[in-house]
Protein backbone atom coordinates (compact mmCIF):
# COMPACT_ATOMS: atom_id res chain seq x y z
CA UNK A 1 0.00 0.00 0.00
CA UNK A 2 1.12 3.54 -0.69
CA UNK A 3 -0.32 7.04 -0.20
CA UNK A 4 0.95 9.84 -2.43
CA UNK A 5 0.32 13.54 -1.79
CA UNK A 6 0.43 16.14 -4.55
CA UNK A 7 -0.17 19.90 -4.43
CA UNK A 8 -0.82 22.16 -7.42
CA UNK A 9 2.31 24.15 -6.47
CA UNK A 10 4.99 24.27 -3.79
CA UNK A 11 4.66 27.89 -2.60
CA UNK A 12 1.54 29.75 -1.46
CA UNK A 13 0.73 33.23 -0.23
CA UNK A 14 -1.01 33.68 3.11
CA UNK A 15 -4.78 33.70 2.55
CA UNK A 16 -4.51 31.60 -0.63
CA UNK A 17 -6.40 28.34 -1.22
CA UNK A 18 -4.23 25.31 -1.95
CA UNK A 19 -5.50 22.43 -4.08
CA UNK A 20 -4.11 18.93 -4.12
CA UNK A 21 -4.67 15.24 -4.69
CA UNK A 22 -4.34 12.23 -2.40
CA UNK A 23 -3.38 9.14 -4.38
CA UNK A 24 -3.86 5.62 -3.04
CA UNK A 25 -2.16 2.57 -4.51
CA UNK A 26 -2.78 -0.95 -3.24
CA UNK A 27 -2.33 -4.43 -4.69
CA UNK A 28 -5.09 -5.79 -2.47
CA UNK A 29 -8.17 -4.60 -0.62
CA UNK A 30 -6.93 -3.41 2.79
CA UNK A 31 -8.78 -2.62 5.99
CA UNK A 32 -7.46 0.34 8.02
CA UNK A 33 -8.42 0.85 11.65
CA UNK A 34 -7.95 4.63 11.54
CA UNK A 35 -6.96 7.09 8.83
CA UNK A 36 -5.67 10.59 9.54
CA UNK A 37 -5.28 13.28 6.90
CA UNK A 38 -4.44 16.88 7.81
CA UNK A 39 -2.44 20.02 7.08
CA UNK A 40 -0.49 21.93 9.70
CA UNK A 41 1.97 24.75 10.28
CA UNK A 42 4.47 24.11 13.05
CA UNK A 43 7.39 25.79 14.74
CA UNK A 44 10.41 23.72 15.67
CA UNK A 45 11.89 24.27 19.11
CA UNK A 46 14.07 22.44 21.62
CA UNK A 47 13.09 21.43 25.13
CA UNK A 48 15.85 20.83 27.66
CA UNK A 49 15.68 18.28 30.45
CA UNK A 50 16.72 18.82 34.06
CA UNK A 51 18.67 15.88 35.49
CA UNK A 52 19.67 14.99 39.04
CA UNK A 53 23.32 15.92 38.61
CA UNK A 54 23.18 18.52 35.88
CA UNK A 55 20.97 21.50 35.22
CA UNK A 56 20.68 21.10 31.46
CA UNK A 57 20.98 17.88 29.49
CA UNK A 58 20.79 17.33 25.74
CA UNK A 59 17.70 19.09 24.34
CA UNK A 60 14.98 17.22 22.49
CA UNK A 61 13.37 18.44 19.28
CA UNK A 62 9.70 19.37 19.55
CA UNK A 63 7.11 21.19 17.45
CA UNK A 64 4.46 23.74 18.40
CA UNK A 65 1.48 23.49 16.02
CA UNK A 66 0.07 26.97 15.35
CA UNK A 67 -2.13 26.03 12.36
CA UNK A 68 -4.09 22.79 11.88
CA UNK A 69 -6.92 21.64 9.64
CA UNK A 70 -8.38 18.15 9.57
CA UNK A 71 -8.78 17.13 5.92
CA UNK A 72 -10.28 13.72 6.60
CA UNK A 73 -13.90 14.97 6.43
CA UNK A 74 -13.20 15.95 2.81
CA UNK A 75 -12.15 12.39 2.03
CA UNK A 76 -15.15 10.98 3.87
CA UNK A 77 -17.55 13.21 1.93
CA UNK A 78 -16.30 11.76 -1.39
CA UNK A 79 -17.23 8.21 -0.32
CA UNK A 80 -13.90 7.08 -1.77
CA UNK A 81 -13.30 4.76 1.19
CA UNK A 82 -16.19 2.54 2.32
CA UNK A 83 -16.63 1.45 5.94
CA UNK A 84 -16.72 -2.30 6.59
CA UNK A 85 -17.32 -3.35 10.23
CA UNK A 86 -16.09 -0.02 11.61
CA UNK A 87 -12.95 -0.19 9.51
CA UNK A 88 -11.99 1.88 6.49
CA UNK A 89 -11.51 -0.14 3.34
CA UNK A 90 -8.78 0.89 0.89
CA UNK A 91 -9.77 -0.39 -2.57
CA UNK A 92 -7.46 -2.37 -4.78
CA UNK A 93 -5.76 -0.34 -7.54
CA UNK A 94 -4.99 3.37 -7.82
CA UNK A 95 -7.37 6.18 -6.91
CA UNK A 96 -6.97 9.99 -6.95
CA UNK A 97 -9.00 12.02 -4.46
CA UNK A 98 -8.96 15.85 -4.67
CA UNK A 99 -8.73 18.03 -1.57
CA UNK A 100 -8.24 21.72 -0.72
CA UNK A 101 -7.50 24.00 2.23
CA UNK A 102 -6.92 27.71 2.89
CA UNK A 103 -3.76 29.28 4.31
CA UNK A 104 -4.61 31.70 7.17
CA UNK A 105 -4.17 35.39 6.37
CA UNK A 106 -1.98 35.83 9.47
CA UNK A 107 0.16 32.74 8.79
CA UNK A 108 3.82 32.86 9.74
CA UNK A 109 6.15 32.80 6.74
CA UNK A 110 8.19 29.63 6.21
CA UNK A 111 11.63 29.90 7.79
CA UNK A 112 14.63 27.60 8.05
CA UNK A 113 17.44 28.88 10.23
CA UNK A 114 20.30 27.44 12.20
CA UNK A 115 18.10 25.96 14.94
CA UNK A 116 14.63 27.51 14.48
CA UNK A 117 12.20 26.45 11.74
CA UNK A 118 8.70 27.37 10.60
CA UNK A 119 7.38 24.58 8.36
CA UNK A 120 4.11 23.55 6.71
CA UNK A 121 3.12 19.97 5.85
CA UNK A 122 0.25 17.91 4.51
CA UNK A 123 0.30 14.58 6.38
CA UNK A 124 -1.45 11.24 5.98
CA UNK A 125 -1.19 8.26 8.34
CA UNK A 126 -2.92 4.91 8.53
CA UNK A 127 -3.31 2.76 11.64
CA UNK A 128 -3.29 -0.77 10.24
CA UNK A 129 -4.14 -2.52 13.51
CA UNK A 130 -2.26 -5.15 15.49
CA UNK A 131 0.63 -7.03 13.91
CA UNK A 132 0.70 -4.74 10.91
CA UNK A 133 3.04 -1.89 10.15
CA UNK A 134 1.44 1.57 10.26
CA UNK A 135 1.90 3.98 7.37
CA UNK A 136 2.88 7.67 7.36
CA UNK A 137 3.73 10.19 4.64
CA UNK A 138 4.16 13.98 4.62
CA UNK A 139 4.64 16.65 1.96
CA UNK A 140 6.17 20.03 2.84
CA UNK A 141 5.27 23.32 1.17
CA UNK A 142 6.29 26.97 1.55
CA UNK A 143 4.21 29.94 2.72
CA UNK A 144 5.01 33.60 1.98
CA UNK A 145 3.56 36.47 4.01
CA UNK A 146 4.96 40.04 3.77
CA UNK A 147 2.06 41.22 5.98
CA UNK A 148 3.01 39.37 9.15
CA UNK A 149 2.30 41.30 12.33
CA UNK A 150 5.58 41.83 14.18
CA UNK A 151 6.24 42.96 17.74
CA UNK A 152 9.78 42.89 19.08
CA UNK A 153 9.65 40.83 22.26
CA UNK A 154 13.04 40.86 23.98
CA UNK A 155 14.02 44.49 24.48
CA UNK A 156 16.30 43.59 27.40
CA UNK A 157 18.80 42.21 24.87
CA UNK A 158 19.41 45.73 23.56
CA UNK A 159 20.33 47.02 26.98
CA UNK A 160 19.19 50.36 28.24
CA UNK A 161 18.81 53.11 25.68
CA UNK A 162 21.50 55.76 25.94
CA UNK A 163 20.25 58.46 28.24
CA UNK A 164 20.61 62.03 27.14
CA UNK A 165 22.39 63.91 29.92
CA UNK A 166 23.29 67.57 30.00
CA UNK A 167 26.84 68.17 28.77
CA UNK A 168 27.64 64.50 28.02
CA UNK A 169 28.32 63.06 24.52
CA UNK A 170 25.16 61.79 22.87
CA UNK A 171 24.34 60.23 19.49
CA UNK A 172 20.83 60.72 18.14
CA UNK A 173 19.49 58.35 15.44
CA UNK A 174 16.74 59.46 13.04
CA UNK A 175 15.33 57.32 10.22
CA UNK A 176 13.45 58.45 7.13
CA UNK A 177 10.18 56.52 7.33
CA UNK A 178 8.13 55.50 4.30
CA UNK A 179 5.69 53.23 6.15
CA UNK A 180 4.48 55.62 8.81
CA UNK A 181 5.65 56.04 12.37
CA UNK A 182 5.49 52.99 14.61
CA UNK A 183 7.27 51.43 17.55
CA UNK A 184 9.27 49.24 15.15
CA UNK A 185 10.24 50.99 11.86
CA UNK A 186 9.18 48.88 8.86
CA UNK A 187 11.14 48.37 5.64
CA UNK A 188 11.01 46.00 2.66
CA UNK A 189 13.67 43.56 1.36
CA UNK A 190 16.03 45.43 -0.96
CA UNK A 191 14.99 48.84 0.38
CA UNK A 192 17.62 51.46 1.23
CA UNK A 193 17.43 52.69 4.83
CA UNK A 194 18.18 56.41 5.01
CA UNK A 195 18.93 58.17 8.25
CA UNK A 196 20.90 60.77 10.15
CA UNK A 197 23.21 60.64 13.15
CA UNK A 198 23.24 63.82 15.23
CA UNK A 199 26.33 64.29 17.40
CA UNK A 200 25.87 66.33 20.56
CA UNK A 201 28.26 67.61 23.26
CA UNK A 202 31.38 66.34 21.53
CA UNK A 203 34.49 68.08 20.19
CA UNK A 204 33.75 67.64 16.48
CA UNK A 205 37.42 68.07 15.53
CA UNK A 206 38.05 64.62 17.05
CA UNK A 207 35.26 62.83 15.17
CA UNK A 208 36.83 60.39 12.67
CA UNK A 209 34.07 58.28 11.14
CA UNK A 210 30.69 56.67 11.60
CA UNK A 211 30.16 52.91 11.38
CA UNK A 212 26.73 51.66 10.30
CA UNK A 213 25.91 47.95 10.67
CA UNK A 214 22.77 45.99 9.88
CA UNK A 215 22.31 42.55 11.40
CA UNK A 216 19.77 39.80 10.78
CA UNK A 217 19.36 37.96 14.08
CA UNK A 218 17.83 34.54 14.82
CA UNK A 219 16.77 34.26 18.45
CA UNK A 220 15.63 30.87 19.84
CA UNK A 221 13.77 31.78 23.02
CA UNK A 222 14.65 28.51 24.76
CA UNK A 223 18.29 29.64 25.04
CA UNK A 224 20.43 32.76 25.21
CA UNK A 225 22.31 32.30 21.93
CA UNK A 226 21.54 34.65 19.07
CA UNK A 227 22.79 33.79 15.60
CA UNK A 228 23.83 36.56 13.20
CA UNK A 229 22.69 35.39 9.77
CA UNK A 230 23.38 38.67 7.94
CA UNK A 231 25.94 41.38 8.63
CA UNK A 232 26.14 44.45 6.38
CA UNK A 233 28.73 47.03 7.43
CA UNK A 234 29.36 50.53 6.08
CA UNK A 235 31.87 53.20 7.14
CA UNK A 236 31.36 56.93 6.54
CA UNK A 237 34.23 59.38 6.85
CA UNK A 238 33.40 62.53 8.76
CA UNK A 239 33.95 65.89 7.04
CA UNK A 240 33.54 68.66 9.60
CA UNK A 241 33.17 71.39 6.97
CA UNK A 242 30.45 69.43 5.19
CA UNK A 243 28.67 67.47 7.88
CA UNK A 244 28.75 69.92 10.79
CA UNK A 245 27.15 67.97 13.66
CA UNK A 246 25.09 65.60 11.51
CA UNK A 247 26.12 62.52 9.53
CA UNK A 248 23.71 61.28 6.84
CA UNK A 249 23.88 57.59 5.93
CA UNK A 250 22.33 54.99 3.67
CA UNK A 251 22.46 51.21 3.99
CA UNK A 252 20.62 48.67 1.86
CA UNK A 253 18.66 45.70 3.13
CA UNK A 254 19.52 42.56 1.09
CA UNK A 255 17.07 41.68 -1.68
CA UNK A 256 16.72 38.16 -0.24
CA UNK A 257 16.42 39.32 3.37
CA UNK A 258 14.45 37.03 5.67
CA UNK A 259 11.32 38.71 6.99
CA UNK A 260 10.97 39.54 10.69
CA UNK A 261 8.72 37.24 12.70
CA UNK A 262 7.93 36.64 16.37
CA UNK A 263 6.58 33.18 17.20
CA UNK A 264 6.03 31.34 20.47
CA UNK A 265 9.49 29.80 20.72
CA UNK A 266 11.65 31.77 18.28
CA UNK A 267 12.11 35.18 16.69
CA UNK A 268 13.91 36.73 13.75
CA UNK A 269 14.59 40.45 13.70
CA UNK A 270 16.90 43.07 12.22
CA UNK A 271 19.14 45.35 14.25
CA UNK A 272 20.53 48.65 12.96
CA UNK A 273 23.57 49.51 15.06
CA UNK A 274 25.53 52.76 14.68
CA UNK A 275 28.58 54.24 16.33
CA UNK A 276 30.74 57.32 15.92
CA UNK A 277 34.50 56.89 16.32
CA UNK A 278 35.99 59.72 18.39
CA UNK A 279 39.75 60.09 18.71
CA UNK A 280 40.93 59.91 22.33
CA UNK A 281 37.45 59.26 23.74
CA UNK A 282 35.00 56.36 24.03
CA UNK A 283 32.81 55.86 20.96
CA UNK A 284 29.17 56.86 21.17
CA UNK A 285 26.45 54.46 20.04
CA UNK A 286 22.82 54.33 18.94
CA UNK A 287 20.80 51.30 17.78
CA UNK A 288 17.33 50.48 16.60
CA UNK A 289 15.30 47.35 15.93
CA UNK A 290 13.64 47.41 12.50
CA UNK A 291 11.10 45.16 10.83
CA UNK A 292 11.73 43.70 7.40
CA UNK A 293 8.43 42.74 5.78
Amino acid sequence: MDFGIRLDKNTYDAGETAKGTLITRSDNILKVRKLKFSVCGKERYEEGMVGQWEYFASPSEKYDIFFFEDLYPLLKSTNAFPYINDRIEIPQGSFAIPFHFSIPHNALESYRGKVARIVYEVEVSADMGRWKRDYHNALSFEVLNPNMTYTFGDRSYLGKEQEKKEGEPYLGLELEMTNGISDVPKFSPGQIIKGRLKIENTDLTRVKKAIIQLYGVEYPKWGDTRTISENIKKEIKYDESKNKDTIAFEIQIPQNAKRSYNAKHSEYYWLLETQVDISGSPDIHAKRIIQVA
